[in-house]
């Protein structure tokens, strides 16, 4: 499917990927959770990982990050009713970030949706633990 949409064959996609540093910095990285996701989505995240690069280092341009902490930090805004900038303030101070940006526990694989429930399970946890002291 990627390779129709790039219109190339199969060897000519996958050394874009690999001399990208995609194959290895997202889809072997990330393969346990993006197993899970459908065709059309991880062809779209491709693609625009790949319009981004343009030769960059992914370690260094990290597109795939910003794109995911931003439908991060805009879901858990919602669900949570808060506003963006809160959302946003509370996102970058928090142990989930953390995790994320450091590549820890391969917190930056797991959905969208399970991400934006940790910060809620963490942000409750911290309300409970306030209110013990």
């Amino acid at each position: 499917m990627l390779q129709l949409r790039l219109i190339k064959d199969a060897v000519m996609t996958y050394d874009v990927l690999k001399n990208s540093g995609i194959l290895h910095e997202y889809i072997f990285e990330c393969y346990d959770v993006l197993h899970t996701q459908g065709k059309e989505y991880i062809v779209n995240d491709i693609i625009e990982l790949m319009k981004r690069k343009r030769g960059r280092n992914i370690a260094t341009s990290n597109p795939f990050y910003r794109k995911k902490y931003a439908r991060i930090v805009v879901a858990y805004a919602k669900e949570r009713n808060k506003t963006v900038e809160e959302a946003l303030d509370y996102f970058y101070h928090s142990i989930v970030y953390t995790l994320m940006s450091q590549g820890i526990s391969d917190m930056h694989c797991m959905s969208d949706a399970y991400l934006v429930e940790e910060l809620i399970l963490r942000e409750n946890e911290a309300g409970r633990a306030q209110i013990k002291h």
